[in-house]
């Protein structure tokens, strides 16, 4: 057997050996016979020479055409067609079967063009819109802070001295809000400035301030050093059992009393450690016990036993600070508080500073 294959879209055709021998017989048996030649044909007559000569090749003819067919037909039988799956053809010819297989050709693999790497558009730069410029928003001018209150009862002013003008905080007490009872309003003995006076009526608290506790929110507009007068009498019939009640700044720079060149300061108060220690007499807490010994109203204000030492707070800042006062011997009278500031260099005389009116805030 003989096999011709191709791959790669080419044909493949196997033929059996045998099978052509085979046809070659056949073909050869099946031939019909050939007539015995006619002798002396073209001698005796040339046109039956002319018919003798066609008649042989129509016999030619005709015995090629009877073995292609029997070679067609046996070729057919023996002849297979292998069939690529992908494509095929066959084709008969005057009953001659022929099957032809064409494969297309193995595709190979498309390789793609390189493709430009994309380029990102160039966009513009986004320029900021213009903002109008901020306007800082107007603030109210700041205040100094303050520990004390916010508000206030009383608040300096610059009144006057004589010819001359002083900054000075003018308080009726009698007028103070939320008074302990134990405090009476008083509109006798005569003599009192604004609607009346204020009398201790409570125990004696000779060790222990605080009771009966009045307070004042002092707004100090006119920063500096202040000495502190009040101005009482004694109400019962001792000067020195019935003339003195507690005082403090709790919230003063500085508070301390003076003589000359001395300076004395309440126990445990801000101003300690002080340079000549603590006034002889009662002292607590930041509390001075003040006093006078002198008969009728009067603006004594004094402090330490046997030394009378004056009374003096120094606020340094523009706010409100706090003054407190508190029960200490009975029947101890006060009608009001002045605090005039010694830096102005003008030191107002009681009909002076009786005749200032009330610096209400």
């Amino acid at each position: 057997m003989y096999e011709n294959s191709t791959t790669g879209g080419n044909s493949s055709v196997t033929i059996d050996a045998r099978s052509s021998t085979e046809l070659n017989r056949k073909s050869s048996i099946s031939r019909p016979p050939m007539p015995p030649p006619r002798k002396n044909i073209v001698a005796q007559n040339p046109s039956s020479s002319s018919r003798l000569n066609r008649r042989r090749c129509t016999y030619i003819v005709v015995a090629a055409a009877a073995f292609v067919l029997v070679a067609g037909v046996t070729i057919g039988t023996s002849v297979g067609l292998t069939r690529d799956t992908d494509n095929e053809a066959s084709s008969s010819v005057d009953g001659i079967t022929a099957v032809l297989s064409t494969s297309s050709p193995t595709a190979s693999p498309v390789i793609a063009a390189p493709q430009p790497t994309p380029q990102p558009t160039p966009q513009p730069t986004p320029q900021p819109t213009p903002q109008p410029t901020p306007q800082p928003t107007p603030q109210p001018t700041p205040q100094p802070s303050a520990s004390g209150p916010s508000t206030c009862d009383h608040k300096s002013l610059m009144l006057s001295a004589g010819t001359s003008t002083v900054a000075a905080v003018v308080i009726e007490v009698e007028n103070a809000g939320n008074l302990d009872s134990r405090w009476q309003k008083k509109t006798s003995p005569s003599g009192y400035l604004g609607s009346g006076i204020l009398e201790w009526n409570g125990n004696n608290f000779y060790n222990t301030p605080g009771e009966g506790l009045i307070s004042f929110d002092v707004k100090i507009d006119h920063p500096g050093k202040y000495r502190f007068q009040w101005r009482n009498r004694y109400g019962g019939g001792s000067n020195h059992d019935n003339n003195d009640s507690w005082l403090r700044f709790p919230d003063a720079e500085e508070f301390y009393a003076e003589k000359g060149s001395q300076r004395k300061c309440p126990k445990g108060g801000q101003s300690e450690p002080c340079p000549n220690g603590n006034p002889e007499g009662a002292t607590k807490e930041g509390w001075f016990k003040v006093f006078m010994n002198q008969a009728g109203y009067n603006y004594q204000a004094k402090t330490g036993d046997f030394q009378d030492f004056f009374i003096y707070a120094e606020f340094n800042q523009a706010k409100v600070y706090t003054l407190q006062i508190a029960g200490r011997s009975q029947k101890h009278q006060i009608d009001r508080v002045v605090l005039w500031r010694v830096t102005d260099g003008v030191q107002p005389t009681e009909t002076q500073m009786s005749s200032m009116s009330e610096t209400a805030c």
